[in-house]
């Protein structure tokens, strides 16, 4: 009998996958329409089907599908820099093509032009973007990585999920003594983790008496989340 109209052994799992994936995808969209997450939303157009890349990349495929990220759309970020698989046989995307003052489109990167060049290449400042967020996406607010490294090269797990300020999985760690209820004490907010040497909010849980408000109001990201005045 021959072959015509028929997928091979072969194709037809990698067929399923981007059924399933394709399927999953406007599921998800439908979800956050309804639900009208403050989390980041990919447009509808990055929810396509991750054309197999899911066979060896299933880790990353899987965080963009259940915390939308950047979407599954692999190809908006990476393109084909040689044939075949294996090392080095896509590109690495750099942030700034799309979050920069002008695409249309994109966000800012939020630092100021002068600091910003300062940073190093291209390259070196999509690093800087992937030290605190992950493209692929997580389950915190503005893909915020869920495990940090601090800066002494301390692994720290985050759960950053409100914009409230001092609160249970914010900023700023809310103590039990003061109605806090997740079990985390001052110190483990996603501030507080990389702040050894600062007056306020450090990491060992010590300091003056701060604001308890929505920390970027006053230390905003445009501007490196540098005190006011500076």
């Amino acid at each position: 009998m021959g072959l015509e109209g028929k997928l091979t052994s072969r194709e037809e799992p990698m067929q399923r996958r981007r059924l399933l994936s394709l399927g999953a995808g406007m599921v998800l969209i439908a979800s956050v329409a309804l639900l009208g997450a403050k989390k980041y939303t990919a447009p509808p157009e990055y929810f396509q089907a991750p054309d197999d890349c899911e066979f060896c990349h299933s880790e990353y495929v899987e965080r963009a599908r259940t915390f939308q990220g950047h979407g599954t759309a692999c190809f908006m970020c990476h393109t084909r820099a040689r044939t075949g698989f294996g090392t080095g046989h896509m590109t690495k995307a750099n942030c700034e093509t799309c979050h920069n003052e002008t695409w249309p489109t994109g966000q800012p990167h939020g630092h100021p032009p002068a600091l910003w060049a300062t940073l190093g290449t291209p390259e070196e400042r999509t690093a800087n973007c992937a030290a605190c967020h992950n493209p692929h996406g997580t389950p915190n607010l503005s893909m915020v990585r869920d495990l940090l490294t601090t800066l002494d090269g301390t692994p720290v797990e985050i759960r950053f999920l409100n914009e409230d300020g001092q609160a249970d999985d914010s900023f700023v760690e809310l103590p039990s003594a003061s109605g806090g209820q997740n079990g985390k004490e001052p110190g483990q907010g996603l501030c507080e983790v990389c702040h050894t040497q600062t007056n306020h909010y450090r990491r060992d849980g010590t300091g003056e008496a701060h604001f308890t408000s929505n920390c970027v109001l006053c230390h905003e990201h445009t501007k490196s989340f540098a005190p006011p005045g500076m």
